[in-house]
This record gives structure tokens, sequence and C-alpha cells, in this order.
């Protein structure tokens, strides 16, 4: 009977000899790297300013790229395709015809639009070009699943306490109020709850029926448990504000 979570090493070919050592994957196996080695070759290349290795990947790809309808125009660019000066649209040959023309100018006497074709952020273009298409060929999006996630947890607890200017309702365990995450997640949408909760800042307990809110004469709202806690002489002193007021002033608060 196999054991849960593992796998018998696969036979041997052509003998039929089944290993009886337990045969767990390894991380190379569950991860498609070689399409990430790939991408790095053809980047880097790119970044010398060189283009074969982009070119060869265009070609290996050319069939799935155009089912795609991928925007190859940086690429085939170098390749100075005739057959598509002949054949392709007015607009596709007139691009073509200036990349080939800025081949034969002089750099420091160009026109503006051959000077924009070779300006060394072109290559930038390029790179980011291919990114694009290599992610959509293996169906990957542009943001990790890693990011994707952080910012799904940051929306689910982002609430507008956490950007209000004076600072003081931000909560030092709440991860959007922390000064690293908090510029991260401001473009997020705010957490949708239907039933809100009411936190003592105290204690950052729920404040509820065993733990009823009370407010002081500041108008500061903090948890009974947490006011009997930090009750001395039967005074207690607001965390916010330093002011120092009797137990009894404090006044139960009643949620509509």
């Amino acid at each position: 009977m196999p054991t849960a979570g593992r796998h018998d090493r696969p036979a041997l070919g052509g003998s039929g000899v089944q290993c009886s050592e337990p045969w767990f994957p390894s991380l190379q196996d569950l991860v498609n790297i070689e399409m990430f080695l790939t991408a790095k070759e053809v980047e880097e290349s790119l970044e010398r300013r060189e283009t074969a290795t982009c070119l060869a990947w265009c070609h290996d790809n050319k069939s799935r790229l155009r089912k795609m309808k991928g925007r190859q125009s940086e690429h085939d660019a170098k390749t100075g395709r005739k057959s598509r000066v002949a054949s392709g649209s007015p607009k596709e040959s007139e691009d073509l015809g200036k990349r080939l023309g800025s081949l034969f100018a002089v750099v420091t006497t160009l026109p503006r639009f051959f000077q924009d074709l070779l300006d060394p952020a072109r290559w930038r273009m390029l790179i980011q070009q291919f990114r694009y298409d290599n992610y959509r060929l293996h169906q990957l999006g542009n943001n990790s699943v890693f990011t994707l996630t952080l910012q799904a947890g940051l929306s689910a607890i982002k609430t507008p306490q956490c950007y209000k200017e004076d600072g003081s309702s931000r909560s030092p365990d709440c991860p959007v109020c922390s000064r690293s995450l908090n510029k991260l997640a401001q473009p997020l949408p705010m957490a949708h709850c239907a039933n809100s909760r009411l936190v003592c800042k105290i204690s950052g307990d729920v404040m509820n029926e065993n733990n009823p809110p009370m407010m002081l004469p500041n108008g500061y709202v903090y948890g009974y448990n947490s006011l009997l806690s930090i009750r001395q002489d039967d005074k207690v002193v607001c965390p916010r504000t330093k002011e120092v007021f009797h137990f009894s002033q404090a006044e139960k608060v009643y949620i509509m």
C-alpha cells in the first residue's frame, strides 16, 4: 500500500526492477526552471546589445508567437526581412525602411526619427517587450504569486484608520500601519467589513459584552478590562493624552 506523501522511484528502463527506496521529487521536478534560464540568457544578450540569442528564441517559438499575435516588430526588425517590405503594410514597410536607413547614417547628423531608433533606451524597451511576450507565451502574469498574495492580504486588513494624517489611530501590530507596507497598500482597495468590531487600543482585545467599551471624558474609548488593568488609586491615565481621570468617570458605550 503506498504511503501518503511518498512516491516510489520509477522503474529502471527495460529491466522492470522497482526500487524499494522512497523517491521524493526535487524542486527542479516541480519548477519549469528551463524557461527562466532561457529568458535570463536572452535578456543578458540584449543587455550586451546582441540579438542572435533573441532571434533564435523568436524562431523557436515562431508559431506560438503568431497564434497569440505577439508584437514581434522589435525582434523582427533585426532580421531585415525583405519579403515583408514588399508584401507588408505601408506603415510596417515605412518603419522597417527607417530602421534599415539608420544603419547607413552617421549618428551625430541623424534626423530626429533616426536618433529615436538608435537611442540606447530602445534596448531597454526591447528587453521589457521580450519579457512581456515570454510571460504571455507561458501564460504567466507580470506580478509574482508572492506579490499578489501580499496585496490580497494587505487589502483584507486595510482600513481608513491606517491613513489618518495625525497617525493617532495607527496600530503597531497592524501590517498596513507599518512604515514599510503603508505606502505599498495605499492604492489597494479597503477591506470589506459587513460587521465592524471594536478593538481596544491598550490591549488589542475585541470589545464586546465581556469587555464592554468605556469612554473617558476626553472622548477616547478603551476596553473595560484594560482600564481595570491600568487603574491606580481609582484613577486611570489616558495612554494617548496622558490626562488623569477617576475610574468612575468612564461611561459605557452602546453600539446601535
